[in-house]
């Protein structure tokens, strides 16, 4: 959850924000293996902070999908749900496949997110990780991320093994969800200028008729990753507060009563 840091702050003192960390990170724990199951843990853990709405949901990249399955359901259970918004998100997989990126790639693709968009090599890199079996593999992402810096030079092994863990699990529930409805509040669209999405009306676009209300789709500075970091951040976050803002009920001025913001990570 580290990555919405910057945001959170920056929505001001009045608003609360939670943020639902991926399981799997601790000793003994499994990560969830589907979108859904994922939406249903995080409305549970959403109800106990926060029994009653309105709520805004929102995720960033993978985090945007969990966002938009509970949004889904809460509006399914005649629940309000005052905003969802979608950093940089796109419903995948695009081509309509099942199998998520081979291990190779994936690994290529943790490094990036890791590293807040440092790239990890060019397709050679990839062939020759191809070629290593699963353990080389993690030894060589291992020895690059000490490199870069992103875990201590002793230690960290199990760390990275939970981290690669979460990752490739999110990877594939991506991969295998397939919305069974779509959502017909308001929706705030924010996609990178650099990012996967390709701009605003692309990713609009992508989402199509999953989003069957109102939707505000507009392009902020920088790229998928570097959008939740200085000084780009601060747009999104001033898109974010003022969408939030418009949707707030009038009268209401203590932060308990604050449409609650929870965000998918």
């Amino acid at each position: 959850v580290l990555a919405y840091l910057e945001l959170a702050r920056r929505l001001g003192r009045r608003r609360a924000v939670w943020a639902f960390q991926a399981r799997g990170l601790a000793d003994g724990v499994e990560p969830h293996r589907a979108v859904e199951e994922m939406a249903e843990d995080y409305l549970r853990l959403l109800r106990e902070v926060r029994p009653e709405g309105p709520w805004a949901l929102g995720g960033w990249s993978f985090g945007g999908l969990v966002a938009f399955e509970m949004a889904r359901r809460l509006e399914s259970q005649g629940e309000e749900v005052s905003l969802l918004a979608l950093l940089d998100s796109v419903p995948v997989p695009a081509g309509g496949t099942e199998a998520p990126p081979a291990e190779a790639e994936l690994l290529l693709w943790f490094f990036q997110d890791l590293s807040s968009g440092r790239p990890a090599g060019d397709r050679g890199d990839l062939e020759e990780l191809a070629k290593l079996d699963s353990e080389a593999r993690q030894d060589l992402l291992l020895a690059r991320v000490r490199e870069a810096g992103l875990l201590p030079e002793r230690g960290g092994r199990e760390r990275l093994r939970r981290l690669v863990g979460v990752f490739q699990a999110n990877a594939a529930a991506a991969a295998r969800y397939r919305p069974g409805a779509s959502f017909g509040g308001e929706v705030l669209l924010l996609a990178a200028a650099e990012g996967v999405a390709g701009g605003a009306a692309p990713a609009a676009m992508a989402w199509g008729d999953l989003l069957a209300g109102p939707v505000e789709a507009t392009t902020v500075p920088g790229n998928h990753y570097t959008l939740l970091l200085a000084p780009h951040v601060q747009e999104v976050a001033e898109r974010l507060e003022d969408s939030l803002n418009r949707r707030r009920p009038a009268g209401l001025a203590r932060m308990e009563d604050e449409p609650c913001l929870g965000i998918e990570a």
